[in-house]
Parts: C-alpha cells; structure tokens; sequence
C-alpha cells in the first residue's frame, strides 16, 4: 500500500511539473474598464494570441500587437490584428506568421480596446520568451 501511495504522489509530481513547464512560457494581463467591464490578454511561446472584453456595448474594435525581437533587441517582425467592430474576442493562432525570421528571443504584445462611441479606450500588455 505505501509503495501504491508513493507511486502515485511521484505520478501527480511529474504531472504538475510539466505543467509548470508548459506555462512558464505564457504571460497574461487583464484590468477592470468603464463599459467594457474587463479587458484581458493574454500570449504563449507557441504563437498564441487572444485580446477580450466581457462586454463590448459601442462596438469597438480589439486589437493585438506583437513585435518580436532578437537576442540583442533587434525588431524582426511586428505583426498586429483588429478585429470587426463589436466583438468580445480576438483570438490568434499564430501571432508572428509561419515565417518568423531565425533568432526570435522576445514577444512583446498589447491588446486593447478602441474606437468606441462612448467608453475610453485601454490596453494591457504582455511578453514572453520564444524558444524555451
């Protein structure tokens, strides 16, 4: 029985382990706003991007803009997306293209909300580390 306890604690280990690997290379940011009730954000490693509001009642755009850098902080590529107007998500699959130039180290993202007729525009930003 105590081998059968202890096999499993080591099993739930490993699980929770790799976990944390996985989510070491997400970064998310979120903050209340006027209208909009919650803007959130949200980038990983893998080419996952998302911007979202729980509300969107003037029919504003979302917007998502990365800029990818090198080792030393070169710019490689600096894509961005806007959604249609009215939307409560922006979902990107695969933020910098299949065709990212060798040597991306860093994503810096933002993800905001704008162009309303009535609510102030916000952004929250958000960065990982490509190639963990």
């Amino acid at each position: 029985m105590k081998k059968k306890i202890m096999g499993m604690f080591l099993c739930v280990t490993l699980v929770l382990a790799s976990i944390s690997t996985v989510y070491a290379a997400v970064d998310q940011s979120g903050k209340s706003l006027d209208g909009y009730v919650y803007l959130y954000g949200a980038i990983n490693s893998s080419g996952y991007g998302i911007t979202s509001v729980r509300s969107n009642p003037d029919n504003a755009y979302l917007t998502l803009s990365a800029e990818f850098q090198n080792v030393s902080g070169v710019t490689l590529a600096n894509p961005s997306y806007t959604s249609s107007r009215g939307v409560t998500e922006l979902p990107i699959d695969d933020v910098g293209g299949y065709y990212l130039p060798a040597g991306v180290k860093h994503q810096f993202s933002s993800h905001g909300v704008q162009g309303g007729t009535s609510y102030n525009a916000g952004a929250v930003y958000t960065y990982t580390s490509i190639g963990l």
